[in-house]
């Protein structure tokens, strides 16, 4: 049976005792147990959050090893902001192995039967000491029985304590987990996923990245090839991590947003802060506030393949999105960790407006999203997540083939970039003009009319107004090019 951790690892949540608001224990941890703690503890610092969970302000932390039952060999980050007054967060992180934490356990059970060994042969020195000598001065027997009530107390704390840990320990089950969604959309920490099982650690080795910068609106991002140390992870300054371009104007006040793999979600950072990037990774997209963002889609999906974040069971929206059924529109949805989107029919209100939670697909628990405090919705023109409370309508135009939604506790989602290829093909094909001209229905497919950059005609499906493009093969498989070059 694993060993009990008081903080939530990337792949689990894990049931919270205590949280500790401010490190002031005055305990004395044994030397051994620090030793062990502090193995490996470099490798194993969390990302800093970009703001400090507790009073919302920018982050300003310094990270404080543990050593406590629960929190052995985990971090812990103090907010130095003056209104937080040293307040702690335990952000999510692996922590210690579970051979490294086992051994870290023996030797505190080891310190503490010594400690009662200790305690027993102070006490039977005192009875001797008494019983040999009456005549003993009245002051030192008064400092002996207080430092043996001290001893006493101390000795019932830590006693008390482990009950309630071991206690904790056989009462926690597979079925007793608690439910806590993280309202991603809110001002707290993006979180990394864990690293691969070959990354390793080097202060001195040089990783080469891949920075995609948009500056302007409508118009080609910047890329630029970055060497950085890896001394600088798992975080990194703005203005360490690289020089801003020549010739590009210099975002508002240093402001920048920065694309957050972990909750897949622009985080607006300060160009003087820091922003959470770790060793592994290989791409970062970085817009100035506001900007939108061209080919966006495509140095998304560039990213997630990099990452290889394809290997889920479900099917990719450019693959499964079928034809449109008048009254409804196909909803791509992502309600569970880890996973691609699940593609859902969803009936239009009234004309124009859909409510989810009066939709059909809801109301059978088909949807997946039941029981989350909100939704969010992705915003096709600012290419970002925004909130959606309970029974708010979506607008939606009538050319709209696709919507995508998720729930807010959903992390590490995956195949969001082929969702952002499909839905600008879509909207792209909507815009085409259209002209009425006889076609090849004789071949089963349905002529629009349209015809693409070649002068050729371009069929559609049924029901569908999206461009068929030209499918191409990759790795064995038939999928489709959204790019739409000829």
């Amino acid at each position: 049976m694993p060993l009990f951790r008081n903080y939530d690892q990337p792949n689990q949540l894990n049931p919270r005792m205590h949280i500790p608001q401010a490190l002031s224990s005055k305990r004395q941890y044994p030397k051994a147990v620090k030793e062990l703690c502090a193995q490996g503890s470099e490798t194993r610092l969390p990302n800093f959050p970009s703001h400090c969970p507790r009073c919302k302000q920018v982050g300003m932390f310094t990270p404080r090893l543990c050593y406590k039952l629960g929190i052995a060999g985990a971090w812990a980050l103090v907010c130095l902001r003056p209104n937080c007054k040293n307040r702690v967060h335990i952000p999510v992180q692996w922590g210690p192995p579970e051979k490294l934490l086992e051994r870290i356990e023996k030797a505190r059970t080891e310190h503490q039967q010594q400690n009662n060994r200790s305690s027993r042969r102070r006490r039977g020195r005192h009875v001797a000491v008494v019983a040999h000598e009456p005549e003993l001065d009245n002051a030192a027997l008064e400092r002996d029985n207080a430092a043996l009530e001290r001893d006493n107390a101390a000795l019932e704390r830590d006693n008390a304590a482990l009950e309630r840990d071991n206690a904790a320990l056989e009462s926690v089950g597979e079925d007793d987990r608690e439910y806590s969604p993280v309202p991603y959309m809110d001002a707290r920490c993006p979180a990394h996923d864990g690293p691969p099982r070959s990354f390793v650690f080097d202060p001195d080795k040089i990783v080469c990245f891949e920075a995609v910068i948009w500056y302007k609106s409508n118009t080609a991002p910047l890329k630029i090839k970055l060497d950085v140390p890896m001394s600088f992870f798992p975080r990194a300054m703005c203005y360490e991590f690289f020089q801003w371009p020549p010739g590009v104007p210099m975002p508002n006040r240093g402001r920048i947003e920065w694309w957050s793999d972990a909750i897949m979600q622009w985080w607006r950072i300060d160009h003087a802060n820091e922003f959470n990037v770790c060793g592994w990774d290989r791409y970062v997209l970085l817009r100035l506030p506001g900007v939108i963002c061209m080919d966006f889609a495509r140095e998304l999906a560039n990213m997630e393949r990099a990452k290889e974040r394809f290997a889920f069971p479900r099917t990719p929206v450019s693959e499964a999105l079928a034809e449109r059924v008048p009254g409804y529109i196909w909803a791509a949805i992502w309600n569970e960790d880890d996973n691609g989107p699940e593609m859902c029919l969803l009936e239009q209100t009234t004309p124009g407006r859909v409510i989810v939670e009066h939709t059909e697909a809801f109301r059978k628990e088909n949807t997946g999203l039941e029981g989350a405090p909100y939704l969010c919705y992705w915003d096709k023109a600012e290419k970002r997540w925004y909130k959606l409370e309970r029974y708010e309508p979506i607008v939606v135009d009538e050319d709209d083939a696709l919507i995508m939604l998720r729930r807010p506790d959903a992390k590490r989602i995956r195949a969001l970039g082929d969702a952002v290829l499909t839905l600008e093909a879509l909207q792209n094909a909507a815009l085409a003009p259209v002209v009425d001209e006889p076609g090849n229905e004789a071949e089963g497919v349905e002529n629009d009319g349209r015809r693409d950059r070649g002068g050729e005609e371009v069929g559609r499906v049924p029901g569908l107004r999206s461009r068929q493009y030209p499918v191409i093969c990759e790795g064995g498989k038939e999928v489709i090019d959204l790019t739409g070059d000829e």
